[in-house]
């Protein structure tokens, strides 16, 4: 994560779900698209949910304020599968 005029920025490595044993920069993705779903968490409380196609995410000081996330959150991303849903989601709190 990273901090810059009030905006919070968070970046992530996509995964396989085939074939991601590989030392290759590029592994295929398993998937017809590339998705992902991101949650905003106050407690126990989802507050805050998107989805992309990109492995990167911005939450800029009107979305924080709008959601209630000035005081600290928690954010959980999950790539999507078209077959499964979202896979084990990779969490990290900001304060």
């Amino acid at each position: 994560m990273m901090r810059e005029d009030d905006v919070h920025r968070f970046t992530w490595m996509r995964r396989s779900r085939i074939a991601g044993d590989s030392w290759d920069r590029e592994i295929p993705l398993g998937e017809t698209r590339e998705r992902y779903v991101a949650n905003a968490r106050v407690g126990e409380q989802i507050v805050w949910t998107t989805e992309t196609d990109k492995t990167e995410l911005a939450l800029d000081r009107a979305l924080r304020e709008a959601n209630g996330l000035e005081q600290g959150y928690e954010l959980e991303i999950a790539q999507i599968s078209d077959e499964y849903g979202p896979g084990s989601w990779a969490s990290l709190s900001v304060s």
